[in-house]
């Protein structure tokens, strides 16, 4: 899958590669992004939207509290899984996601690859 040269979406990419060991692969509709054989991040696409995929931990009751508030941006589960979506013209929180992203790359990726 190739997702669009977008200013939000390269942003989030750039921030997952920038992570040890990260690489970017497919997992059905969606580029995703993984370190030792575990995903960390997804990445999708709609017509008007992108979207991130990412698991949270200390995040998560304040992704819970943006999904009450702004239910067609942020969806978070029990589980820790959260979803966020923007149109492609929107403003975005940039550091949020991506302090979000390295959180969960922390959370998922093998704790040996996170210190190389």
């Amino acid at each position: 899958m190739t997702i669009p040269d977008h200013a939000s979406i390269e942003a989030m990419r750039t921030c997952a590669l920038a992570l040890p060991h990260a690489e970017e692969g497919t997992s059905c509709v969606n580029v995703s992004f993984h370190a030792g054989g575990k995903n960390f991040l997804f990445l999708g696409r709609k017509e008007e939207y992108f979207t991130l995929r990412l698991k949270l931990g200390d995040s998560l009751k304040t992704a819970q509290e943006l999904a009450a508030g702004k239910p067609d941006n942020y969806s978070a589960g029990s589980g820790g899984w959260t979803l966020v979506t923007f149109a492609y013209n929107a403003r975005f929180p940039k550091k949020r996601l991506q302090s979000w992203i390295e959180e969960s790359y922390r959370l998922i990726a093998p704790k040996k690859l996170q210190q190389s």
